[in-house]
């Protein structure tokens, strides 16, 4: 018997050749076709939350991420890659923390953190948060009254200000962005007593930040409250920045 009649015991697959390539390739590969450019993605024009429905709306990432799930790991990896965020509060009229306090920014899953290499991100500091008086508990939401209290201490400031649990855990090696290119970090401070109460608890938080290249602005105030941005040196010099080079 020749062995062109002999049935093979393993038939090679005629599915999609990508099950061929190594996933570094097929990641170089995928970063080419998920970068944005114009006129989608103008040069320098970063990702906020306006403009992240980008991923629903590019027919070329649904098309990918359905292939298969390792397929759409690796697309959203390149995608967090090569693409530059701007993480900042979302505006809601009239809404705040439950303590008063600023809406902190929505950040990617944690999981996929690790893969950004540049992000600016916009956080607020307060010293302050308020609380319903106990007299207060069961009149109608319109009639209640809230008194507002200073945060003296980092327990405080971590527990009522979502900025600060933010900035504390920005970069943290676990659940942070740990592998950045460049950091670009906006805080806005929102005091309401004292600065000297208000530096002698944000040095006690120990703020630390990690990037190749950090830059870091401080201003007093909210921008979209304030027409002139005040720097806040005091405050910047209280971050310690680690770079990764």
């Amino acid at each position: 018997m020749s062995d062109a009649n002999v049935i093979p015991e393993a038939l090679m697959p005629v599915g999609p050749m990508y099950q061929s390539l190594p996933n570094e390739l097929i990641l170089e590969i995928f970063k080419y076709y998920v970068l944005l450019t114009a006129p989608l993605h103008k040069v320098g024009m970063a990702i906020d939350q306006w403009r992240f429905d980008i991923l629903n709306r590019l027919n070329c990432m649904k098309n990918i991420r359905s292939v298969s799930k390792a397929m759409s790991f690796l697309a959203m990896e390149a995608f967090y890659s090569v693409n530059v965020f701007v993480l900042k509060r979302v505006r809601v009229l009239n809404a705040a923390m439950p303590h008063g306090t600023s809406i902190p920014p929505a950040l990617p899953p944690t999981c996929f953190r690790v893969f950004l290499r540049h992000i600016q991100v916009h956080v607020a500091l307060e010293d302050f948060y308020n609380v319903l008086d106990a007299a207060d508990y069961n009149v109608p939401l319109y009639l209640r009254r809230l008194t507002r209290r200073a945060i003296t201490t980092a327990k405080e400031l971590f527990k009522y200000c979502p900025g600060a649990r933010t900035l504390s855990a920005l970069t943290d090696a676990s659940t942070g962005f740990c592998a950045l290119d460049q950091l670009s970090l906006h805080i806005q401070t929102m005091l309401r007593f004292d600065d000297e109460t208000a530096l002698a608890v944000i040095k006690e938080a120990a703020f630390t930040v990690r990037a190749r290249k950090v830059t870091i602005s401080v201003s007093r105030g909210h921008p979209e409250f304030s027409k002139k941005i005040v720097l806040f040196p005091e405050l910047e010099a209280l971050i310690t920045v680690v770079s990764t080079e």
